[in-house]
């Protein structure tokens, strides 16, 4: 029987949901933690738990106290109490059961965005509660203070004849789609209009500030029909030909739904002193022509970067490229983020603000300057 060190998520301490020992929880109980909630730094932390487990046919798995009889003997954890700092040893689970978990994520410009995984739901015996979702890879829980909320629902409880989940983490639950275009977006180039997935490393692009500039760094990222529909979050935002403006952009543009518009208007200057403000296209979907690409079964998509943020001419309309912001870096990946850091070092001070080629919306202010155009009947570039 090995032993192990496994990073979960705390989510709360409660009285023991099921209290009688060696005995699975019944669905009475498991509906009584349906809408368990826990919120904030306070409700919410990584916790390391060393404990034994089986291998078997399907992983390495923990088990309950009600399946020591099958198993031989229960999994026993240990670990510091998140609350009180003391040390927790030998504590077995008191219920396991299946669970699916709503998990807020928010970004560096305050947007969040929901992500529901289906998991495990763990109450040791000294009434703490564990979640980690039943997948296979194990990192780091670097990014947990971007998680503000995590709500339980559809709780099910697991037989005792079933062999304990798998535990595991889906990195996916942080992916904030960054800057992005979809494969077949084509921008302007020293050559003319060239898609996105032709460009190279050295190809010269046309920029609204800089005239022609390298691409320094090229990144993509293949989602799958099953991931788009697990994340609806990342499924790409369709910008119809003219909704942006006269003829802008010429043909439909697909963006990830980080990727920031451009939007030059005189409701722009009033309400941020400049008529040039970039807005994340998930936050016009209230104007005509701008949806959700709920047609698209799977999308490939493409980052680029240059020297400095840039404005670039994608389909003839005016968006950004990829912005090197902490949580942009994140998002791309530990390679990628390795490949960026070896082009510009200086990214990996902590201080370190890269300049925006134009003002930055938060997500409430981009919403606002959307309802106002839909409410004035005006064009985002005029």
């Amino acid at each position: 029987m090995p032993s192990t060190t496994t990073n979960l998520m705390w989510i709360g301490k409660a009285p023991l949901f099921d209290s009688t020992p060696s005995t699975n929880i019944g669905q009475t109980q498991a509906n009584a933690i349906n809408g368990w909630t826990a919120e904030g730094s306070s409700g919410i932390r990584p916790v390391s738990v060393s404990g034994n487990y089986y291998t078997g046919s399907v992983g390495n798995h923990f088990n309950t106290s009600y399946q020591g009889t099958f198993f031989e003997s229960p999994s026993r954890f240990s670990y510091d109490d998140p609350d009180t700092s003391a040390h927790v040893s030998n504590a077995t689970i008191n219920t396991f059961v299946q669970a699916n978990f709503t998990i807020t994520v928010h970004d560096a410009d305050g947007n969040s965005h929901d992500v529901t995984q289906s998991g495990i739901l763990m109450q040791t015996s000294s009434g703490d509660i564990f979640f980690r979702p039943s997948v296979s890879s194990l990192p780091e829980w670097n990014d947990i203070d971007r998680i503000s909320k995590v709500v339980v629902s559809g709780v099910s409880p697991l037989p005792n004849s079933t062999y304990p989940a798998t535990i595991g983490f889906s990195s996916s639950v942080y992916e904030l789609t960054v800057v992005c275009f979809a494969r077949g977006t084509e921008l302007s180039t020293s050559t003319g209009s060239c898609a996105v997935e032709c460009l190279q490393i050295g190809t010269m692009v046309k920029t609204k500030d800089n005239g022609m500039q390298p691409i320094r760094w090229m990144g993509s990222k293949r989602l799958t029909y099953k991931q788009l529909q697990a994340n609806a979050h990342l499924r790409p935002i369709r910008i119809r030909a003219g909704a942006l403006g006269t003829n802008l952009p010429r043909y439909d543009l697909l963006v990830s739904p980080q990727h920031r518009i451009l939007v030059c208007s005189s409701i722009a200057q009033r309400m941020f002193g400049t008529n040039e403000v970039l807005v994340a296209a998930k936050q016009l979907l209230q104007l005509d022509g701008i949806d959700i690409a709920s047609d698209i079964a799977e999308v490939e998509y493409f980052h680029i970067l240059f020297d400095r943020h840039e404005i670039v001419f994608s389909n003839g309309a005016e968006t950004e490229s990829f912005f090197t912001g902490p949580e942009a870096i994140k998002a791309v990946g530990a390679a990628a983020s390795e490949e960026i850091f070896a082009i510009f070092p200086e990214l990996r001070t902590r201080d370190y603000r890269p300049v925006a080629a134009r003002q930055l919306t938060s997500g409430r202010q981009a919403r606002k300057l959307a309802v106002r155009h839909v409410q004035n009947r005006r064009s985002l570039v005029s």
